[in-house]
């Protein structure tokens, strides 16, 4: 199986890309435990987070909007998120079987999705293609907080201000993705949908859209976040998956490339009289903050099962990444007989 990983770095000024709750006039951000390194071994700090679940929203919003402008099949209740106000994707309908799902609508095949009905046992579901961290912040090099800010709105009712506040957020965040390429489009008979080459090229380009095209975030009409991808390392791998190192600022991509070594080296030089599984590698990063040494691909040649490139940004990243994962599926995989 073709399988990506992603960790990306990205600066985030004054957010408000995840509120959990309200109390009266007070609106907080969504904070979790994070573990922080100390002169001293670890301790756990409240720092400002960002949950899987409002990354993977921002992406089915981006994921959608591509595929309706290029054609591509959408059910009603992705076609009207906008409309419903979230994807309801069928939920309550079991009785549409899952392969029609993954035929008419490119949102349920690649973010999965889950149908049950009120009072009765069924359920179908299918599991996302598409994985998303919680965006953490890199607290070991940079203090990540959360602190209330002030507002007032006029209530001309009243005669009066009515005063609120919202927690905002700034941080250097960290965000972890993984994609199942071979698992989008995917039928019950192993076989994939007429236009699965398209879908796996649109899941990547969504991505693309979901950063540079202002998806991620709440609020945005006042708290429209400031974005700086600072930089990202990705990981292509076949057969066996693969997930790239955590995006800590450092080594990161020379901790993704020595592992991939390690790894492919492991696999493919096993004891073992069974078949040899012949594992390969692709990493490709891009650095902006000057952490990564820039000759670091010559010490990972290609013949070795690994291969190593850089890019100029995220979006050629994932450009780059997305070419190098249609390339290695096979044409066995990319057709089906079934409509």
């Amino acid at each position: 199986m073709v399988f990506v990983s992603f960790g990306i770095r990205l600066r985030i000024n004054i957010e408000a890309a995840n509120m959990i709750e309200s109390f009266g006039n007070y609106v907080r951000h969504r904070i979790a435990p994070v573990v922080m390194k100390t002169k001293d071994g670890y301790r756990i700090v409240f720092a400002p987070t960002i949950s899987g679940q409002s990354i993977a929203h921002a992406y089915m919003r981006a994921l959608t909007d591509l595929s309706l402008s290029r054609g591509l099949n959408l059910c009603d209740d992705c076609k009207n998120y906008k409309v419903i106000g979230g994807f309801l994707k069928r939920s309550g309908d079991p009785n549409t079987p899952s392969d029609d799902r993954v035929r008419t609508c490119v949102v349920d095949d690649v973010t999965g999705y889950m149908a049950a009905v009120e009072n009765v046992s069924t359920v179908m579901k299918r599991t996302s293609r598409i994985m998303f961290s919680y965006m953490v912040p890199d607290v070991d090099v940079a203090e990540a907080t959360v602190m209330p800010q002030f507002h007032v709105r006029f209530n001309q009712q009243q005669n009066e201000n009515d005063i609120f506040q919202i927690e905002s957020g700034s941080a250097i965040y960290m965000l972890g993705i993984g994609i199942d390429v071979n698992g989008i489009g995917l039928l019950s008979n192993n076989t994939h949908t007429d236009d699965y080459l398209e879908r796996v090229a649109t899941t990547f380009d969504a991505l693309i859209s979901l950063f540079s095209g202002g998806y991620v975030g709440a609020k945005k009409s006042r708290y429209l976040p400031l974005i700086d991808v600072l930089g990202g390392v990705s990981a292509i791998s076949d057969p066996i998956p693969f997930s790239v190192s955590s995006p800590k600022y450092g080594e990161y991509v020379k901790d993704t490339l020595n592992r991939a070594k390690a790894y492919v080296e492991a696999l493919n030089n096993s004891n073992s009289s069974s078949k040899t599984i012949n594992e390969k590698i692709i990493v490709i990063y891009f650095d902006k903050e000057g952490i990564i040494n820039s000759d670091i691909c010559k010490d990972y040649p290609k013949s070795n099962n690994i291969e190593c490139e850089n890019a100029g940004n995220l979006d050629e990243m994932i450009k780059k990444t997305k070419d190098k994962a249609l390339s290695w599926i096979k044409p066995s995989e990319s057709t089906t007989s079934q409509k």
